[in-house]
């Protein structure tokens, strides 16, 4: 299996997981309704919203080391990899994210910073579930970037 090939499998593994996660988090709002969420919900939700990030920043960092970009060395380098992928892009990176995405992506790695450094007893259903809410859309544009970046490597479709 050649180095492409590797990574398209790893990426489509990785968005296939992220989809099961989005699916997972609005299964979850459905079961919550217009109650309020209780700190089981909040906590799973809270896992699922930083298990999302976490398979962007898996995906990027995937992209990197196989365009031997190498990965930020940096105390921001969570931030600074995001960047590393919008216009002017780092190292001949694909510019996989438009501003609205990096601002939108970087909510939830700020999210899950929060999530990662707090307790759910803490965490605001309201704010998580207008995050969710914006899930779906921000994952299926990033999805059609990455894919369409596989696509153009390849010189074939993936589905």
């Amino acid at each position: 299996m050649s180095n492409e090939q590797k990574l398209t499998k790893e990426v489509l593994r990785e968005m296939n997981k992220m989809q099961r996660t989005v699916d997972e988090l609005h299964a979850l709002v459905r079961e919550v309704g217009d109650r309020p969420a209780s700190i089981r919900y909040r906590a799973a939700a809270s896992q699922f919203l930083a298990d999302f990030y976490m398979g962007v920043e898996n995906i990027l960092k995937r992209i990197a080391q196989f365009q031997e970009a190498g990965l930020p060395d940096s105390a921001t380098w969570h931030a600074d990899l995001l960047d590393w992928f919008c216009d002017p892009t780092h190292a001949q990176l694909p510019a996989l994210l438009d501003t609205a995405m990096r601002i939108e992506i970087d909510s939830y790695r700020r999210f899950r910073h929060v999530a990662h450094h707090g307790y759910a007893l803490d965490l605001e259903w309201n704010r998580m579930k207008e995050g969710i809410e914006e899930l779906d859309p921000t994952y299926q544009r990033f999805r059609e970037r990455v894919v369409d970046y596989l696509e153009e490597r390849s010189g074939r479709k993936l589905s």
